[in-house]
């Protein structure tokens, strides 16, 4: 929980966010776009980062949907990564 608010509810609004970027971005293909989908992702990787450290060294504990959006999250992360510093060189 952050506050009141569930973690889940916090990452379902994150991919939602994201998911709405790169539907525009498809629709719309701009450099701000990549930008900002770049910027989700950047910080939803930092967040499961974050989170993921949490899991390990501080529950001693796994959970197998956590692992699973930590690796969706590097995955949007590199692609968006690859795509802005590939758009440019």
């Amino acid at each position: 929980m952050i506050g009141d608010i569930p973690v889940a509810l916090v990452g379902l609004v994150g991919y939602i966010a994201m998911l709405a970027v790169a539907i525009a971005r498809v629709m719309r293909p701009s450099s701000s776009l990549d930008l900002a989908l770049f910027a989700l992702s950047l910080a939803a990787t930092a967040y499961v980062a974050y989170l993921s450290y949490v899991e390990v060294f501080v529950l001693g504990a796994i959970c197998p949907w956590c692992v699973s959006v930590a690796i969706c999250s590097v995955a949007i992360f590199v692609i968006t990564a690859r795509e802005v510093l590939g758009s440019s060189s």
